[in-house]
């Protein structure tokens, strides 16, 4: 005769395995405090799925037609449910209690101040939600009753079915908005639909559990929502949680935290923020207002990535900071990335027009827009800043005159070339060949010559000598 199947002896099943993955948390924590050692997560990270497949394999081996009449016998009509709760609410509760703990095992050790806040928004945003879903996705696979020759295709295949369609494909398609929120709740249906449907319901009752599942996922997508609005609400300004609601947010595509994420940003100082200031600016279409001392002060603390995303942005919004300021930060990347920094297109291009004012001029006077940036600085602009680059130019180190060369071919001005027609005949066969390349750019001639191809050609030499005194000498 069957025995009642309880929750006690899944626990009691699953005790040597909640040992052994407890002493893993308390060594992964352990590891936090003293060493920070990453391999130790990712054992974490391994054994909790291999916990929660095991979960679902005991709860998949039950007679479930058996388990149902003994449930009603004893509880009557209620039965069913109770044992909806025993064999399959109570198990994922567990998988899911588990992955919540290695979580918070995660950020303990982490010296910041809001380590438990942001180890709850973490949680909220579905970090290592994904445990969850395979383990449902093996649980239905295992229902099958095949053999494993039959069942790990499946499980494999419905895990990459899920991970390229939902985690990167259709993701793919939108970086931001209520697409998102869409996406997400489409996610939950079918998670919520296919854990009670495998239950519950035969072949012939698909339709039935779509409406309580449609409105279930939408509540449970607004309540993270509201529980994300109010971290942004009642957090202290400028933490890094209160950062973290607002990005989350307008990736969800609720736009208003934009309005104060500039001063949220500058009163963190966490100047790791600005891309996604930038990035949720342009997809919602609000301006930021930086003046250029703030954008300087941020630029100046900021990694690399973060600069060029910056400097794309201004470019695309007409706001030039000073060339004192961009002239010392790539003397200083120069120093720390050698060659790295110096054939940077999008610093390159935005500092050229610096140096050439005439193209930043005829930016501003050409353009209708409201950027209160150009217009505050646009006095700025007035002048022209090749003849302090040339002097920079004389005193520079080697890396320092290569890129040189290159600002001095974006910049097109007619005054660089007598300093690049010496350069032909440098000593050092990369500078002559890109002073070479900078004078066809900026002339837009290429002098003729008899012999084998040599930058330093007499003959070369001469050419853009002549086309030099011809057109721009006065």
């Amino acid at each position: 005769m069957n025995t009642i199947y309880t929750f006690r002896n899944l626990m009691t099943t699953m005790r040597p395995f909640t040992i052994v993955l407890i002493a893993l948390f308390i060594i992964n924590a352990f590891f936090n405090f003293h060493y920070r050692w990453e391999g130790i997560i990712f054992i974490v990270r391994v054994y909790l799925f291999l916990y929660a497949f095991y979960i679902v394999y005991n709860i998949a081996q039950l007679d479930l037609d058996a388990q149902e009449q003994i449930y009603v016998e004893k509880y009557g009509s209620r039965g069913v449910h109770r044992l909806f709760l025993v064999s399959r609410v109570l198990p994922f509760v567990l998988i899911y209690f588990v992955t919540i703990i290695s979580i918070l095992v995660a950020y303990i050790g982490s010296n910041t101040e809001y380590w438990l806040t942001e180890a709850i928004i973490d949680i909220l945003n579905g970090k290592y939600g994904n445990t969850i879903i395979y383990a449902l996705l093996l649980l239905i696979i295992l229902k099958i009753k095949k053999g494993p020759v039959v069942t790990i295709p499946l499980f494999l295949l419905g895990s990459f079915f899920y991970l390229y369609l939902f985690d990167k494909f259709v993701y793919s398609f939108f970086d931001a908005g209520v697409a998102i929120s869409l996406i997400k709740i489409i996610k939950y249906m079918i998670f919520f639909y296919f854990f009670v449907f495998e239950f519950y319901y035969k072949k012939r009752y698909f339709i039935r559990p779509l409406f309580p599942v449609i409105i279930s996922s939408a509540l449970f997508h607004l309540l993270l929502t509201f529980i994300f609005f109010m971290f942004y609400t009642f957090l202290s300004f400028g933490s890094t949680p209160q950062i973290k609601s607002a990005r989350m947010l307008m990736y969800w595509g609720f736009s208003f935290p934009i309005t104060n994420m500039s001063d949220i940003i500058l009163a963190s100082k966490d100047y790791k923020y600005i891309s996604t200031l930038i990035k949720y600016s342009e997809f919602y279409n609000k301006e930021i207002t930086f003046t250029n001392e703030q954008w300087e002060n941020i630029l100046g603390r900021c990694d690399s990535k973060n600069f060029i995303k910056s400097i794309k942005y201004l470019k695309k919004q007409q706001v030039y900071l000073s060339y004192e300021f961009l002239l010392d930060y790539a003397v200083a990347q120069i120093k720390i990335n050698d060659k790295g920094f110096i054939n940077n297109s999008e610093f390159n291009g935005y500092f050229a027009d610096i140096i050439n004012a005439d193209i930043v001029n005829s930016i501003i006077e050409n353009t209708h827009i409201e950027n209160t940036n150009i217009k505050k600085n646009h006095v700025n602009y007035h002048v022209n800043y090749i003849d302090n680059f040339i002097k920079f130019f004389n005193s520079a180190s080697f890396n320092e005159r290569l890129w040189c060369i290159k600002i001095f071919e974006l910049c097109k001005s007619f005054k660089a070339v007598p300093i690049l027609i010496d350069l032909l005949t440098d000593v050092n066969d990369e500078i002559s060949l890109r002073a070479w390349f900078a004078l066809k750019e900026i002339t837009g001639y290429e002098p003729p010559y008899e012999d084998n191809f040599r930058q330093n050609n007499v003959e070369i030499i001469n050419g853009f000598r002549k086309f030099y005194l011809e057109h721009y000498k006065d």
